[in-house]
């Protein structure tokens, strides 16, 4: 028992990472095996899950992260992920992410080398994959990324028993981008300025401050103190005016030209099977005059399956179908002739009874407009439709102080 707790306290933690809808959750259970505990992260209101990963030698502590697209956060979020990753610098990350989204999965693979974070690769959902006729040589993929790429099917539990086999050989990723020289003179300026004690994440952390992240300001202050982060403000106004757009812009452009450069070596998709189709649909949807088009045609889908179709005719239907012609008739009458007038007939089938308004105000009038919402905003999100619109939506419900996730609550919300 002693030689067990010495190997729990000892093993590093886990941090499972990876982009939304990813199946981490679902590896998150596969490695755990045991009671979850979940808890907001501090001074937010987002869940994280922690358990300790019985299937792992030593048994380390497993942590389930926010999905996140990236580590310049947009959303609460993602910025809990991020916060995260800065305050366990020791922690080995797990990476989970979509075989069929290959580009964003790397994306972020990319980030992570950049903040000098030791970690596995996980291409999961590969069922869905292989169906699409998506392929991807993880042999050369791994050998490019110098970490281990492994490939899951997490429902089905595939390739999981890998996972502790491969787990010692984490490294950081060999994926780069090739910014410009205005850029990397910056941040070496940036990285010079910042503690020694950061170590290999201080250049990712010199990265998000060029790209303006102030969310970073709460958790870095207190360590290098206002004068060095005002200075790294006029460093970055600097090359701004250098490049003659913001830096963010072209940090994203840059580490996607490297992650295309690889993509051409290791992924291949039979357009027969995942069809040119999808691809110009998707492109519609992120296009500046078309996809606001596409926009108002999917609000508009939802004003009329959400707020016509279930608002409207589902709750007259169940609220004065169902309840007031069957339900509520058949339960006056049965308790009329179980117990007669009286009070606890009043209580159950009365004008403001449990059954005549409690039951049937939450099964008519609720129960439909909730369950139609998440059936629309289910086919939002697995149709892939949902980022997209959070991302054409973010600038302007930024300025609010919200981002872009919250479009459909919000147009819902007012009817």
């Amino acid at each position: 028992m002693a030689h067990t707790a010495a190997q729990t306290t000892s093993a590093p933690r886990l941090l499972l990472v990876g982009n939304p809808n990813v199946g981490k959750s679902v590896i998150f259970g596969a490695l755990s095996k045991t009671y979850v505990t979940v808890a907001n992260y501090p001074g937010t209101t987002v869940e994280i899950a922690r358990a300790r990963a019985t299937a792992i030698p030593g048994a380390p502590e497993l942590v389930d992260t926010p999905g996140t697209n990236s580590l310049i956060p947009q959303s609460e979020d993602e910025q809990v992920t991020r916060d995260i990753l800065l305050r366990e610098p020791d922690a080995l990350v797990i990476q989970v992410g979509d075989t069929k989204n290959l580009r964003r999965t790397l994306y972020l693979t990319l980030q992570l080398a950049e903040l000098g974070r030791r970690q596995i690769l996980l291409l999961n959902l590969q069922d869905e994959a292989q169906d699409l006729g998506v392929r991807v040589d993880r042999g050369k993929l791994e050998a490019r990324l110098g970490i281990p790429v492994l490939s899951t099917t997490a429902i089905r539990g595939s390739g999981l028993e890998q996972i502790p086999k491969r787990l010692p050989e984490a490294s950081v990723a060999r994926l780069s981008a090739s910014y410009p020289r205005a850029i990397e003179d910056a941040c070496q300026k940036v990285e010079a300025l910042l503690p020694e004690a950061l170590g290999p994440a201080r250049r990712g952390i010199a990265l998000m401050l060029l790209a303006g992240d102030d969310s970073l300001l709460p958790w870095l202050t207190p360590q290098v103190g206002e004068e060095v982060l005002a200075e790294v403000g006029l460093i970055r106004a600097q090359v701004e005016r250098q490049l003659g757009r913001r830096v963010a812009g072209v940090l994203s452009r840059s580490r996607f030209r490297a992650v295309e450069e690889l993509l051409k070596e290791t992924f291949r998709a039979d357009r027969a099977a995942y069809g040119s189709f999808r691809e110009t649909l998707g492109a519609l949807t992120m296009h500046p005059v078309w996809g606001a088009f596409f926009l108002a045609g999917v609000l508009l889908a939802a004003y009329l399956f959400v707020g016509v179709f279930g608002a409207g005719t589902l709750v007259d239907l169940i609220e004065d179908g169902l309840f007031g012609k069957i339900i509520n008739p058949a339960a006056q009458r049965f308790f009329q002739a179980l117990l007669g007038p009286g009070l606890i007939t009043e209580l159950l089938v009365g004008p403001y009874g449990v059954i005549t308004m409690a039951l049937t105000y939450s099964l008519a009038i609720v129960l439909p407009v909730v369950g139609t919402f998440f059936i629309f905003f289910g086919i939002l999100e697995d149709s892939g439709y949902l980022p997209r619109l959070a991302v054409m939506l973010n600038r302007v419900f930024r300025a609010m102080g919200l981002n872009g996730k919250a479009v459909l609550p919000m147009v819902l919300g007012l009817g």
